[in-house]
């Protein structure tokens, strides 16, 4: 004789486990990131003095400056430090919130949200743990890009890839 449920429960597990995976595959790539990311800061602290550009083989492609940004990007939203840390609080909690969604729109959209997530957070402790932003990578061949770091990075390319997969699933 088959219980009352006994299949609701078989289900629920199920859900709960590809819950489980969904979430845990965000968190592992976020912390990945988010790790990369200030690890990366944290070698640019040591090795390169505030305000003085570090030439690299590459020349005119990439070179380090160490500056510190109180905004967002491009200075924008100066010394707004506290809204821009709201802001992404609830833009991170979009994302757990409809990750179920964002999880079945396929792995370019997953890749793109975890990337910004990522991004988010990683400048995200930065202004909590020192009231600004640590950038150092510069890419003199291309003027509108300004100093940035990896989080930017992120966050940069996390929307082109969104982008392209909204393009291609139109």
């Amino acid at each position: 004789m088959i219980e009352s449920g006994s299949c609701g429960d078989g289900n629920r597990d199920a859900y709960r486990a590809s819950t489980s995976r969904m979430y845990g595959w965000l968190l592992l790539v976020v912390l990945a990131l988010v790790a990369a990311d200030q690890a990366s800061k944290l070698v640019a602290i040591r090795l390169i003095e505030p305000y003085r550009a570090v030439g690299t083989p590459f020349g005119r492609i990439l070179s380090f400056t160490l500056v510190y940004n109180e905004g967002a990007a491009y200075g924008i939203l100066h010394g707004k430090i506290w809204f821009i840390m709201v802001v992404t609080v609830l833009f991170v909690a979009a994302v757990a919130v409809f990750w179920r969604r964002i999880w079945q729109m396929g792995i370019l959209t997953r890749v793109a949200a975890a990337m910004m997530v990522a991004g988010s957070l990683g400048n995200f402790v930065d202004r909590a743990r020192l009231g600004r932003v640590i950038d150092f990578i510069e890419m003199p061949i291309m003027p509108l890009f300004q100093v940035f770091n990896l989080a930017d990075a992120f966050l940069v390319l996390g929307t082109a890839v969104l982008i392209y997969s909204m393009l291609r699933a139109s």
